[in-house]
């Protein structure tokens, strides 16, 4: 499914769509040429949500065993632990400070509902912590 509108950048501390913004990332190098990975995005504001993801990230290449949580506006909360990074375009990847993919989690599940579903984000976090 395609977004309704384009995406647009949102740097930490802006609003959008009623709430402020928070974001942080890291991406360090763990050696081999791969990468920490860590972001956090966060709306707050009764439309908002969040999403979170960490794992070990290569340069190229499908990466697997990526976590990742996805929380609504109504507090439920999906997670899944092994997750699949892929890198779309040319212009994805990640590099130290930066990161840009898209996520696929087959069954992210909220324990409290105990209800699954497949999760599917693009993500993209610049300037992040290098060390």
């Amino acid at each position: 499914m395609e977004p309704s509108a384009p995406s647009q950048p949102i740097k930490d501390g802006e609003d959008f769509g009623g709430g402020p913004v928070t974001v942080a990332c890291s991406v360090t190098p763990t050696g081999g040429g791969a990468f920490a990975v860590s972001g956090t995005v966060e709306l707050a504001g009764p439309q908002g949500g969040s999403f979170h993801l960490t794992g070990d990230l290569a340069p190229t290449g499908e990466q697997s065993g990526v976590y990742a949580r996805f929380a609504s506006p109504a507090r439920n909360v999906y997670e899944e632990s092994t997750c699949v990074v892929r890198y779309e375009t040319p212009s994805q990847g990640v590099a130290q400070g930066r990161v840009w993919g898209e996520i696929t989690c087959a069954k992210a599940a909220d324990s409290a509902t105990q209800k699954s579903c497949e999760a599917i984000a693009q993500f993209r976090f610049e300037n992040c912590t290098q060390e």
